[in-house]
């Protein structure tokens, strides 16, 4: 019986399984103290992201959804997939000298493009860690 419940944490954790993908909470940055006039490094049709320097050798990331996109449920898929491109890009999770924070905004246009476009367009932020 304990190793069926076992079982089931790991499920629950594994990354292919969308419900146990969380950043881990150093690696989050707190929305309250990012700077409101930091700089767009990037845009695209349905993402834009925002770029701040931090004082940490190493890069945090965080999703701001607003609740015009949809209800909750599509809401947290969408910041599970960005999580997601968080942790599956090699350049953020990498320990560096000076480390950035990197907040990603859903537009409210999002819930119209096919999931494959949506993934596409994370890809090219790639670049910027």
């Amino acid at each position: 019986m304990l190793s069926n419940a076992a079982e089931q944490k790991d499920a629950r954790s594994s990354p292919f399984n969308p419900q146990g993908i969380m950043l881990p909470k150093n690696l989050r940055v707190p929305l309250q103290s990012f700077p409101r006039n930091s700089k767009t490094a990037a845009r695209t049709k349905n993402f834009a992201m925002k770029l701040a320097t931090n004082n940490l050798s190493y890069n945090r990331g965080g999703v701001i959804i607003g609740k015009s996109v949809g209800g909750a449920s599509q809401r947290n898929s969408l910041r599970r997939m960005v999580v997601t491109f968080f942790q599956s890009s090699p350049g953020f999770m990498k320990k560096t000298n000076n480390g950035r924070d990197f907040v990603v905004l859903v537009g409210s246009k999002v819930l119209d493009s096919k999931l494959d476009d949506l993934n596409k367009e994370l890809k090219t932020y790639g670049q910027l860690f």
